[in-house]
């Protein structure tokens, strides 16, 4: 009769195989888990996109001195990250004063704008110091037109006196202008007819001794270009000997 071969019982080995199964099985179960976790992300994402950041344009080109509403500002929508000097809030803008032209479309910024304590218009422009010049000009004398707010440019006028030649001497040179308008002004025969004012921005001495030359002379504006390598200080030039 053969012999029964005895059975060998390895209980460390079952139990270890146990062990392995329950760790692998509980793996797969949170990486299945996982997985729809982020499909579920992925889905609600879909369904419910995050809105894009938007900031604050013009409807329409503004010029210097213009005071903001409601109807020159849009919100213009843009995708990621917003840099914190494009403003969003409208009711934070609305009566300040523009201090730099802003053109149709470009965003609204601080740095282009009067500080916003103040009232508001011509005054808001005009720094500590300094004050603000009207002088009446012809077509011609504002180089046909084209002088604009912002710009800056240099004050001559033509000198008279009796029995002498006139001369015609500079003023100012790289004057701010503030505005530019059109007044009525009187001409012979009862009519009328458009005189533009231009208003400059000066130094109290300066706006007295302008107002003085003036008096007896003729005035004219000469454009600066808007990039001056040869920057210098408005200054005034000498009037007489």
């Amino acid at each position: 009769m053969p012999r029964r071969r005895p059975q060998v019982q390895l209980p460390g080995l079952a139990l270890a195989l146990g062990i392995g199964s329950l760790i692998v099985g509980t793996a797969l179960t949170l990486s299945v888990y996982q997985n729809l976790s982020n499909l579920d992300a992925a889905w609600l994402a879909a369904l419910h996109p995050e809105p894009h950041p938007s900031y604050l344009v013009a409807t329409r080109t503004l010029p210097v001195g213009h005071v903001l509403t409601g109807d020159d500002l849009r919100p213009h929508t843009t995708p990621g990250w917003l840099p914190p000097e494009l403003l969003q809030d409208p009711g934070a803008l609305v009566g300040r004063t523009v201090q730099e032209r802003i053109l149709a479309g470009d965003a609204i910024r601080s740095e282009r704008l009067a500080p916003g304590n103040g009232r508001g218009g011509l005054s808001a422009l005009i720094p500590s110091g300094q004050r603000a010049l009207s002088i009446h000009l012809t077509h011609a004398d504002r180089v046909g037109g084209f002088i604009e707010p912002g710009d800056h440019v240099d004050l001559l006028a033509t000198l008279y006196s009796e029995g002498q030649p006139a001369e015609t001497v500079t003023l100012m040179e790289r004057v701010v202008v503030l505005s530019v308008d059109d007044h009525l002004a009187e001409v012979p025969l009862g009519q009328t007819a458009i005189k533009p004012q231009v208003t400059l921005m000066v130094s109290p001495d300066d706006a007295n001794r302008i107002t003085h030359a003036l008096h007896s002379g003729h005035p004219r504006l000469v454009l600066r270009p808007e990039v001056d390598p040869a920057e210098v200080a408005p200054r005034l030039a000498a009037t007489g000997p």
